[in-house]
């Protein structure tokens, strides 16, 4: 019996050191590839300089051109958004930004999915992008507060990556370039006409982990002397709807700028402007940014 529990004992102790050992393998080369989505994560937390930052899921990403920002409202600009990601992982962003950088002004764009409504089963979705700084005590608070038995599975390192094993190494065999400051523009053309869009959230309660979130982004860009302006960009062929009242709300509450061309009919009637109905293309997107770039520098100014 006492060989036996020795041998399950060594047996954990091997899959631990192996766990350790490759987990930091990875690390290291997540966070030393010069390609793809590594090398933007990495620029964003802990080598940003930019005197402006784009905040948002895929249509921040794909909507909002730096290098035409940056030009405009002669401030440096770089976008930290991300295709499929909200509020809980870009207040994660934030936090790890400000320790070395804090930027003078915040856009971000809203999505009602990722930054207002979804239930539970969602937040360890939107935290995927924060498993690998789980050493990170501000990061580590976040999934302590939303979902704590997580807190004993960040202990692998392995787990931190399960994830995302696949697409660093799928930038590195492909040496997939970062996109040029942070935007990375859409160049496809909708060749369907989408069904007419409705209200997708009219008798949903918004998140409350998701509202209370972006709330603690504004408190603490406050803090720290940031300017956050909401904006919420087109959709080709909405109408005025309920789905952002909830944001809408806040803002109001936090007397927090909000520039909301979501109905916009220079944009929303306008199909050669859009790669899908939720995205612009970029001749979609450089039309937005060069309108709103004038919204925002009387904001600022």
């Amino acid at each position: 019996m006492k060989r036996f529990i020795i041998k399950i004992l060594a047996f954990f102790l091997i899959i631990a050191v192996i766990d350790q050992i490759t987990g930091r393998i990875i690390k290291y080369i997540d966070v030393h590839s010069p390609y793809g989505d590594a090398f933007t994560r990495e620029y964003i937390i802990s080598r940003c300089t930019e005197d402006m930052i784009i905040m948002g899921s895929s249509r921040g990403f794909h909507h909002y051109d730096s290098q035409i920002m940056s030009d405009s409202l002669k401030l440096s600009c770089f976008n930290c958004a991300c295709d499929r990601l909200g509020i809980l992982d870009m207040y994660g962003r934030y936090l790890l930004m400000i320790r070395k950088h804090t930027p003078k002004v915040l856009i971000y764009d809203i999505f009602p999915r990722y930054d207002i409504y979804d239930d539970k089963s969602g937040h360890l979705y939107s935290l995927d992008g924060m498993k690998q700084y789980a050493n990170e005590p501000e990061i580590m608070n976040i999934f302590d507060e939303i979902l704590p038995l997580e807190h004993y599975k960040l202990q692998s390192l392995l787990y931190r990556y399960n994830t995302k094993i696949f697409l660093i190494q799928y930038d590195i065999r492909t040496k997939c370039p970062p996109p040029k400051l942070g935007y990375c523009p859409l160049d496809g053309k909708m060749a369907y006409e989408p069904d007419p869009y409705v209200a997708e959230y009219t008798n949903q309660q918004p998140d409350s982990v998701k509202m209370k979130y972006m709330r603690k982004l504004i408190h603490e860009a406050r803090r720290k002397g940031t300017k956050v302006i909401f904006c919420i960009s087109p959709r080709y062929r909405t109408t005025p709807n309920s789905d952002f009242d909830p944001i809408i709300k806040l803002a109001k509450e936090e007397k927090v700028p909000l520039l909301n061309h979501y109905t916009d009919k220079r944009f929303t009637t306008k199909k050669e402007f859009y790669e899908d109905s939720f995205h612009l293309n970029r001749t979609g997107a450089t039309a937005y940014t060069k309108m709103i770039v004038g919204e925002i520098k009387r904001l600022i100014e």
